[in-house]
């Protein structure tokens, strides 16, 4: 199925920011909220020369021709995000999450369980749409149709900073370091929660 033509470009900016927060020095452990159907951020870590221990993808959409022979160090969980994530405390390096929290119905949940299933050190990263891109996605999607409209009908929550520091809530006294900025024009928010040492 084709792309709608601005989809692989808006990924490559999301991709971009959250991939200059990985280290490239030892194999990582990482887990992929809503990976989306082909788990394309496994495949732009790869290239970009991330190597990987575990790759945890969770997507209700995933393609079930993936969910055969999988290599080792992949896991992946064709199910819905309600309010927690299912993995161990502590268990990865990093969870990342990309254009992902706008389409659930619990994101301050799933930010919180986030934060817990990462290692003291680790970080989780996430892109989402600002306020300010409401409208104009909508424009790029239902009438110049260059974006997904069904990704934008799905779209519950659009953020601001504010509504993502006030949804960072660490379980069981973790304490955390943020960081938050905009891009593409104020059209996305990239936020980064970063597990501090016990």
């Amino acid at each position: 199925m084709t792309e709608e033509l601005l989809e692989p470009v808006a990924r490559w900016f999301r991709f971009h920011h959250g991939l200059a927060e990985l280290p490239k020095d030892r194999p990582l452990s990482i887990a992929d909220l809503g990976c989306g159907p082909k788990m394309r951020f496994y495949h732009a870590a790869k290239k970009s020369g991330i190597s990987f221990v575990r790759y945890f993808g969770v997507d209700p959409l995933l393609d079930e021709a993936l969910l055969k022979d999988l290599n080792p160090e992949i896991e992946l969980v064709k199910t819905p995000l309600i309010t927690s994530i299912g993995l161990p405390d502590a268990s990865v390096d990093f969870c990342v999450s990309f254009a992902f929290m706008e389409h659930i119905d619990h994101p301050a949940e799933i930010l919180s369980d986030s934060i817990r299933i990462v290692k003291p050190g680790g970080k989780v990263i996430l892109t989402t749409p600002s306020v300010w891109s409401k409208p104009v996605l909508e424009f790029l999607s239902f009438k110049l149709k260059i974006i997904s409209p069904r990704e934008i009908e799905e779209h519950k929550t659009y953020f601001t900073r504010e509504l993502l520091e006030s949804m960072t809530q660490p379980p069981n006294g973790i304490k955390v370091k943020t960081h938050h900025a905009y891009f593409e024009g104020k059209m996305n928010n990239f936020y980064v929660v970063t597990r501090l040492p016990d």
